[in-house]
């Protein structure tokens, strides 16, 4: 038997317009959160605390990925990746992170993030040089089938066995 995986790749931006004024607005450990998607069947939604999401974590941007199936026992096993984007919605490469593919179920909070995605001075920075004050971070999950064993022939299977099998 051979095993078979399958991977669907789904992508959401969360844009912050207006991001010097909401983060002079928000304290340390509030969030925007992005619209609800889906991808291959399962919901999720972004999480961002552009004071970060505790003192710690203060002078950066938290990112935060929800796993948020509702009704049912759901597992699946994701991986993200957060990229911050120019305006043109171009990658800033050097500001992207991703995680190894973890399995998550509905029965309590699934998350993937990081608490440090980038400094927030460093973003305010590149928004103020682009002469742009809107944020857009894209998420990329990457949704994982379980693997399903799929029955092969056997190796001294001939196509000549087949036709006298079919014979008799």
């Amino acid at each position: 038997m051979a095993v078979a995986t399958e991977t669907v790749v789904g992508s959401h931006v969360l844009t912050i317009d207006g991001y010097t004024k909401t983060t002079s607005a928000l304290a340390v450990g509030e969030s925007i959160q992005s619209d609800r998607f889906r991808v291959r069947g399962h919901g999720w939604y972004i999480e961002c605390y552009p004071r970060g999401e505790d003192e710690e974590d203060a002078d950066c941007l938290t990112v935060l990925l929800w796993f948020d199936d509702h009704g049912g026992n759901h597992k699946v096993k994701a991986s993200p990746k957060f990229i911050l984007l120019d305006r043109a919605g171009e990658e800033i490469l050097s500001y992207g992170c991703s995680w190894e593919a973890q399995t998550s179920t509905t029965d309590g909070p699934a998350a993937w993030g990081t608490g440090q995605f980038i400094p927030r001075k460093t973003l305010e920075s590149y928004l103020i040089s682009q002469d742009d004050d809107c944020c857009r971070i894209r998420c990329d999950v990457a949704v994982i089938k379980e693997p399903s064993a799929v029955p092969l022939p056997p190796p001294d299977l001939h196509l000549g066995d087949l036709l006298l099998a079919s014979e008799v």
